[in-house]
């Protein structure tokens, strides 16, 4: 007996979809039903910021260290910003506390960091749970130090 296609995706198990949304790096697969948007709605997230305030509130509510709950299976983490500060930087690295983020990508091209910004994002290197860091510092402004 066949089955319609929704049924049969339905009858895969979870982990199947969870490494089906790790590949894809998208979160759009969380909002085809309830029952994958209760499994794969933290799974991705994909942000382009354009000013500060908004990157240090991304950076606060995905990072432990700011007393809140953290999504509890944030795995892949992509941000975009062009106009990264030092002091953006550090927020931003606070993402490496996250217990279940493997794959942190910042695209940060283009910015003025400085050294404190540059040993900020350095830090990352030593995050425990990250497998996968990819800092796109092209252009950037380091300092002497950097």
């Amino acid at each position: 007996e066949l089955l319609p296609l929704q049924y049969m995706a339905l009858r895969m198990p979870l982990e199947v979809w969870t490494h089906i949304s790790d590949f894809a790096e998208t979160r759009f697969l969380s909002h085809s039903c309830l029952t994958l948007w209760d499994a794969l709605r933290w799974r991705v997230a994909n942000y382009c910021v354009s000013d500060s305030p908004m990157a240090r509130r991304i950076a606060a509510v995905l990072s432990p260290t700011n007393g809140l709950e953290v999504p509890p299976c944030l795995s892949k983490v992509r941000l975009r910003y062009k106009r990264c500060g030092a002091k953006d930087a550090e927020a931003l690295a606070a993402l490496g506390a996250s217990p279940t983020l493997s794959l942190l990508t910042l695209e940060l091209g283009g910015s003025i960091l400085g050294p404190t910004g540059a040993a900020a994002l350095a830090a990352l290197a030593n995050s425990p749970a990250l497998q996968n860091l990819v800092l796109d510092l092209s252009f950037c402004s380091l300092g002497p130090e950097g």
